[in-house]
């Protein structure tokens, strides 16, 4: 955990290593859009500590989740039957 609150900036292969998942795994979130991050110039992707922190679970155990956009509800559409 000290480690995480030093820096500010984490590249993939250092973010698998302490959410205990593959390179290949944090690579596919990025693509996927599942964890946020950026790129600077043409050099590895970065994930901020507080995109790391989201990943993590609470004291209680359970885990955060990234803010969702709102869902606009639908109006119901009826059959034109």
């Amino acid at each position: 955990m000290e480690v995480i609150l030093k820096k500010r900036l984490f590249r993939p292969d250092e973010v698998a290593q302490i959410l205990c998942l593959s390179r290949r795994t944090i690579y596919r979130m990025i693509r996927d859009g599942r964890l946020p991050a950026l790129r600077l110039g043409v050099g590895p992707w970065r994930i901020s500590r507080e995109t790391l922190l989201m990943l993590l679970p609470s004291p209680q155990g359970d885990f955060r989740r990234f803010p969702r956009e709102p869902q606009i509800p639908l109006p119901h559409l009826r059959s034109a039957v």
